[in-house]
């Protein structure tokens, strides 16, 4: 009875962790912009528009020990950001579950493209919703 009920319990839990997870990265429509910094500036600011379930990620270039810094605002409170690395699809941030969902800041290890990766929950998705969104990205030295 109780392995029974324990396999219930992780059933439910997948259940809910797949819920929880954007819809356009489940229909695996995921699209990519690079994001270009000014000759010599550490700050660049991205406009976009989200639409039901678009996802969009924007790729920042970085060195190893440099530190990367992305402010986000949205005029849909289910809009939300994550920050993936340059490898693997584990999330160094998740806005969705983050005490400041608009604030993302750290010192990266590794060089390469992180992704920032736009997108609206999956119920805001689902009722075609929309909303513009602005990222000011910070990439700095030392």
């Amino acid at each position: 009875m109780k392995r029974r009920h324990n396999a219930l319990w992780g059933a439910l839990f997948a259940l809910v962790v797949a819920a929880a997870a954007p819809e356009a990265t489940a229909a695996g429509v995921i699209r990519e912009k690079a994001v270009r910094f000014a000759s010599g500036a550490e700050w660049a600011i991205v406009r976009g528009r989200l639409r039901g379930r678009d996802t969009i990620d924007h790729l920042v270039t970085a060195r190893a020990g440099q530190a990367l810094t992305v402010f986000f605002k949205a005029g849909n409170g289910a809009a939300y950001f994550n920050v993936l690395p340059p490898e693997g699809d584990e999330a160094l941030f998740v806005g969705s579950g983050a005490a400041r969902p608009d604030l993302f800041r750290a010192r990266l290890d590794t060089a390469g493209a992180y992704r920032i990766r736009v997108y609206l929950m999956r119920s805001a998705a689902r009722r075609h919703e929309s909303t513009d969104y602005s990222l000011k990205i910070k990439l700095a030295d030392g």
